[in-house]
């Protein structure tokens, strides 16, 4: 197995054709974001198309009216040279979702007579246990 310092030696092959790309879309990224807002994303070049992505479709039709200014901001800086139109997509950044810990709920007073009651049918005494359990918890 090679070690990522050899792999990283070989740029003529497969790894520096990748970091190549990776580093000319980067350089298209930071040309079109003005200001440092990073809210547009440079997917790739299919074709003549350039892909781009937004988090909202109101920035999504700024960049659809603002098509050939950045293209020509683009062709001028040398990074596309045969792209003739932008296609943006719209993928809205989900919150990643916050695991609140869980809070235990009242048992009523008719679910908790009916965890004694079955508590003292059940054979298993771990089974038994836990029902008895459940049945005095107050929260």
């Amino acid at each position: 197995m090679k070690l990522i310092q050899d792999i990283l030696a070989e740029l003529g092959g497969p790894t520096g054709s990748a970091l190549k790309h990776t580093e000319t879309l980067k350089a298209i990224e930071v040309a079109i974001n003005e200001d440092n807002r990073r809210d547009i994303k440079v997917i790739g070049v299919k074709g003549k198309q350039l892909l781009l992505q937004v988090d909202h479709a109101g920035r999504a039709t700024q960049l659809q009216y603002r098509q050939f200014a950045l293209l020509s901001k683009l062709h001028h800086a040398g990074l596309v040279t045969n792209v003739s139109e932008l296609k943006v997509k719209v993928r809205p950044e989900v919150p990643s979702r916050l695991q609140l810990p869980r809070q235990p709920k009242a048992i009523s007073s008719e679910n908790r007579h009916h965890l004694k009651s079955q508590a003292t049918v059940l054979v298993n005494p771990d089974l038994q246990r836990i029902f008895t359990k459940l049945s005095e918890r107050d929260v």
